[in-house]
């Protein structure tokens, strides 16, 4: 399937790049940089991306192609581990379940990325650039959204 293989080509292409993040990163630097790394990439590629997504929302060609659960558990791995090596340094609590957290960043970055792009092509209302997007979620999963008292 020529989807299949051109979607494998763009996740390799994204995978290089958040590989490359320095595992060593506070988790508050490695946040900061995959999202600059996610929006790089949805500014210099939009359509690789949503290829990717249109895969990742097709469950029933997953068995004719059994390396996609490597590259739909991918992103969600790099994050997890980053969360894991910010506990080991004892900069986040304990209780704070890494995939839940990987998940919650991905899928936003994700929606957000599809939003975006769809509002050009449509009548769709977005009040959110690309940049408005980085800062509010960085500041949302780092610093979370209630007052401190």
């Amino acid at each position: 399937n020529q989807k299949f293989y051109q979607y494998e080509f763009a996740h390799k292409d994204f995978s290089k790049k958040h590989d490359n993040i320095d595992k060593n990163l506070s988790l508050k630097k490695f946040i900061e940089e995959y999202i600059r790394l996610g929006g790089e990439i949805f500014s210099e590629q939009p359509e690789k991306l949503l290829l990717m997504i249109h895969f990742l929302n097709l469950p029933e060609e997953y068995p004719n192609f059994p390396e996609i659960s490597e590259i739909v558990n991918k992103p969600i791995t790099i994050i997890a581990d980053a969360l894991n090596r910010a506990k080991s340094r004892g900069e986040i609590s304990q209780d704070i379940d890494e995939y839940t957290f990987a998940l919650t960043l991905f899928g936003s970055m994700v929606i957000t990325a599809s939003i975006i792009y769809n509002a050009k092509f449509s009548k769709l209302l977005t009040l959110i650039s690309t940049e408005k997007y980085k800062d509010a979620v960085q500041k949302i999963l780092l610093y979370g959204i209630l007052n401190k008292k």
